[in-house]
């Protein structure tokens, strides 16, 4: 890879990471996976969602941090870390609450069941539940 394709790859990483902040307490120290590095679902994954009613706004950042905004019927905020796990059939993508509204959130894992992922969609669904539609928000 070129210099002049890493120091853009740097460039558009660091403004992805920046894009949105996260207001409460400081996360963890981001991951330092170079955004070249990172697999097709993982670039498709990195965005800001749409769900559906009481679902709220899921952003995935490229340095591994998520939100999840006004989620459920109380509107709750988390924020925290998130991974792909890649050893069953489908991936699987792991949350990890690390500042939330909801005191019981915090240092919780949830799982969820990628179904889809593409640049205009995402779906998941937790053990035993239905499926949950995402869409992009466009800017």
């Amino acid at each position: 890879m070129g210099i002049a394709v890493r120091t853009l790859v740097t460039i558009v990483s660091g403004v992805l990471a920046s894009a949105f902040t996260l207001a409460g307490p400081a996360l963890p120290a981001p991951t330092t996976t170079p955004f070249s590095e990172l697999g097709a679902m993982e670039l498709n994954l990195i965005r800001r969602w749409a769900g559906p009613a009481c679902g709220g706004e899921l952003i995935f950042r490229a340095d591994g941090t998520y939100e999840w905004r006004h989620r459920g019927p109380g509107g709750t905020n988390s924020a925290g870390r998130w991974k792909l796990r890649w050893d069953g059939l489908r991936p699987a993508l792991t949350i990890t609450c690390v500042t939330s509204d909801d005191a019981a959130d915090v240092g919780r894992t949830l799982e969820l069941n990628l179904r889809q992922v593409g640049a205009a969609a995402l779906v998941f669904n937790f053990s035993g539940s239905a499926n949950r539609h995402y869409a992009r928000v466009w800017k």
